[in-house]
């Protein structure tokens, strides 16, 4: 038995290992958004957070601008709080801490993952699981986003793994602790606990006392929690609900729910990484129905539960603009399912084939999708602009679309156009004829009115800015400026001042990758 363990732990570090390297060549060689240069280094919105963070160990508070709007425009409160030991290291390093933290996070995640396999399967089985996610581009891609959305992960198998147990000891204080984690890692973590409260019910047992007990607790505990957390934010921010809440979903139920079908598909049906995984649970899913229609009872399962509640939930919001961030539970519940099947259908050599088979479709991802399209870093061009702007540009107020990266490096008071982190643009009345999670609100004259010194936005080929940014309006009170290279080739000079170029010569620039622009007021 001793060395049974002893192989165990020994193929559990190697998971671990095999994680570590490939973590290691995505953050290097990798990027967190297809084809541009801007997410060499993270993605934008997480440095929105890391802004929060700088802020809050600066001793100014939890906001995003200093004596500004005391507006909530992160999501991911408890994440707002880790990342806090990350600047004794250095403002400009908080991005590898992230990585390191979430790395961290993911280790736990693979334990915790062992350990709920472990229950159902053989050792073997629960082993091969771990080293499915360690394989997994998906999930390399997320730990190095810088985003908190590996420890939302890891708060979901936490509280998975919290209320299939039982049998154990402090059953209900290990659920209470687990929705206080889930909570606080996301504006909307308070559905798994309800979600977890909603599962208790449907297999209510008459005959267990502690039964009936657990819901009301743990449903009491969570609408208390979620009151205490609302007069906090009422309080601090004098709001009861996110801004990226007010920001985000907008537009009417159908434009949402079409919305989100199309991030469905695209995420787990056309997506290698995912496909299978998804096929699994859909499979199971049916045996669960058959067997409910044919014996009139079935035994409830936890996961599939909240696929199914949390598709309708992704639905109702309109899914989501950055990749499978929020479809993560889902792949791991997918891994859960595959194993399921191959272990109790398959043959030695038929689980051999499905393994080699699953793992060919998840490192096809890496010829289709350009996060994985490895290369020597060049530059991230929202980072050199920030760094150029805070050399360059002091004391002034920049207004601008991509509100994480140059806000963060600049240090400038900035009004952010997609209104995440202003309650005036968050909280206007969605107006786009197309649905774009995240990408809705906007008001050109706004910002016009606010007369920021500075403008920076994606500039289209007939030199009019993104979000209504027109040039027959700019031109009253602004002049183009700058053009950033957008693109992944690091050229000599990236910030290219064009105030004096013709707009023919200006036209060339933006067709060949200079299409982000700063205006400058006159």
């Amino acid at each position: 038995m001793r060395t049974s363990n002893i192989k165990t732990n020994y193929y559990i570090l190697i998971a671990f290992l095999l994680s570590s390297i490939m973590v290691y060549v995505q953050y290097n060689y990798g990027y967190s958004w297809p084809y541009k240069s801007m997410h060499a280094y993270g993605t934008d919105d997480a440095f929105i957070t890391y802004r929060y963070a700088f802020n809050l160990f600066s001793g100014n508070g939890l906001y995003f601008n200093i004596n500004g709007d005391n507006v909530e425009g992160y999501s991911n409160f408890l994440y707002s709080l880790l990342l806090l030991p990350g600047f004794f290291f250095g403002k400009d390093n908080i991005y590898l801490y992230s990585v390191i933290l979430n790395f961290s996070l993911l280790i736990g995640i693979q334990l915790l993952f062992y350990k709920i396999l472990s229950h159902k399967f053989t050792k073997n089985h629960s082993i091969l699981a771990i080293y499915l996610v360690a394989a997994s581009p998906i999930i390399w891609a997320h730990v190095t986003t810088g985003l908190g959305s590996i420890l939302s992960l890891f708060a979901f198998v936490f509280f998975w793994d919290c209320i299939i147990s039982s049998n154990t000891k402090y059953y209900l204080l290990k659920l209470i602790i687990a929705s206080s984690l889930a909570i606080l890692s996301r504006v909307d973590g308070f559905l798994l606990p309800l979600i977890g409260c909603f599962y208790l019910f449907c297999k209510f047992d008459k005959e267990d006392k502690n039964n009936k007990k657990n819901i009301i607790i743990l449903f009491g505990y969570v609408v208390l929690f979620m009151a205490g957390y609302t007069l906090f934010r009422y309080f601090y921010y004098e709001d009861i609900i996110s801004n990226t809440f007010y920001a985000k979903v907008s537009g009417n139920l159908t434009q949402r729910f079409l919305s989100g079908i199309v991030y469905l598909l695209n995420n787990l049906v056309y997506n290698q990484g995912m496909f299978f995984y998804v096929f699994s649970i859909i499979f199971c899913l049916v045996m669960k129905i058959l067997e409910l229609f044919k014996y009139k009872k079935t035994n409830i399962s936890f996961p599939l539960i909240f696929v199914v509640l949390w598709i309708l939930y992704l639905l109702f919001i309109g899914g989501d603009f950055y990749h499978e961030r929020f479809l993560l539970p889902i792949l791991l519940i997918g891994i859960y399912y595959f194993i399921k099947i191959i272990s109790l259908n398959f043959s030695h050599k038929e689980q051999i084939i499905a393994i080699l088979f699953i793992l060919i479709l998840n490192f096809s991802l890496m010829f289709s999708d350009g996060r994985f399209s490895y290369q020597k870093k060049g530059y991230d061009a929202w980072i050199n602009l920030g760094i150029f702007l805070h050399e360059n540009y002091t004391n002034k107020v920049l207004a601008i679309d991509a509100a994480g990266k140059v806000p963060y490096y600049s240090e400038l008071y900035t009004i952010d156009m997609l209104g995440l982190n202003n309650k005036y643009i968050g909280k206007m009345e969605f107006k786009r004829p197309k649905f774009v999670a995240g990408h809705n609100k906007y008001n050109p004259d706004y910002i016009f009115a606010n007369s920021p010194d500075l403008i920076a936005a994606w500039i289209q080929p007939n030199l009019d800015l993104s979000w209504g940014i027109y040039k027959n309006k700019y031109t009253k009170s602004y002049k183009l400026k700058y053009l950033i290279n957008s693109s992944r080739f690091d050229f000599v000079n990236n910030i290219y001042d064009v105030e004096f170029l013709s707009d023919d010569a200006i036209k060339k620039l933006v067709a060949n990758y200079f299409d982000y622009a700063v205006l400058v007021k006159k």
